[in-house]
């Protein structure tokens, strides 16, 4: 007994009690490794407002679309505020050409037709006929709108001339006794036809 305490004073181990055994978890001594686990990594401030800011733009961008799409798609008649020269689109958009009855209130026996380019100014030539007959040679259509004195109970023919920017010939037409311009589109050799009649 006495050389058993001996021993474990020179190794440093404390004695074990008669009839147990003793389990020392040691670390290895070469085993300098630590496990440490990853935290998530959040995004910080700037990432955050730059992809709130990229939605916003889109958002922004598809209401644009739509609100263009809706405007485009009634061409037959559009608000009294769009005023003879407006531009309403950067590009033009091929339509269905479309035919119309205009009615003027009852004396009126001339009218002047105001036509412009309401979209982009590529070249697009038109040219008017009344009745069959041309009055209007053909000519570039602009943003500046053009006059052509026209007699109500004719039928006026917008004749499509050249496509300049191959989109369409878009253009839109104004009578100064109307409350509405009428926004309209033509290929090259097709006419739209705008009959003007008298109410009774």
């Amino acid at each position: 007994m006495y050389q058993q305490a001996l021993q474990h004073a020179k190794t440093g181990e404390a004695p074990s009690a008669p009839g147990r055994t003793q389990d020392v978890c040691r670390q290895p001594p070469n085993d300098t490794s630590t496990s440490v686990a990853s935290a998530p990594v959040s995004p910080t401030l700037g990432e955050a407002l730059t992809v709130k800011s990229m939605i916003g733009s889109f958002v922004a961008a598809v209401f644009v679309f739509m609100v263009a799409i809706v405007l485009l798609k009634g061409l037959d008649a559009t608000a009294g505020n769009v005023r003879p020269g407006a531009i309403l689109a950067t590009t033009d958009l091929r339509q269905q050409p479309k035919d119309h009855i205009v009615e003027f209130k009852k004396g009126i026996q001339r009218t002047s037709m105001l036509i412009w380019d309401f979209a982009a100014e590529d070249g697009d030539q038109v040219e008017i006929l009344v009745n069959g007959q041309q009055v209007r040679a053909p000519f570039v259509i602009k943003h500046a709108p053009v006059a052509v004195d026209v007699p109500v109970g004719a039928v006026v023919e917008v004749r499509g001339v050249v496509d300049g920017g191959g989109g369409g010939i878009t253009y839109a037409v104004n009578f100064p006794e109307l409350p509405r311009s009428i926004l309209n589109s033509a290929e090259a050799g097709s006419a739209n036809k705008y009959t003007l009649v008298m109410k009774q």
